[in-house]
């Protein structure tokens, strides 16, 4: 005995709740994605910047204790 095939009514059921997720999921990436790129300017951070604390790891590491070499602008 064959089952009945399903109505296109039913599949509309499956698709616009997985379609519904999707668009959360783009929405809630992309609106954090951009607050993300606001506070990272409103910081003016620079490569400089964010290189710093690196530096003085890896100084730490090798033996030159906190060790941080600022270029002068």
């Amino acid at each position: 005995m064959k089952s009945p095939a399903p109505s296109h009514h039913q599949s509309n059921r499956v698709t616009l709740p997985l379609a519904l997720l999707v668009l959360a999921v783009l929405l809630y990436a992309g609106y954090f994605s951009y607050l993300t790129l606001l506070r990272y300017h409103a910081f003016e951070a620079r490569a400089l910047d964010m290189g710093n604390l690196n530096q003085a790891i890896w100084n730490t590491a090798h033996g030159n204790w906190f060790r941080l070499t600022n270029q002068e602008a």
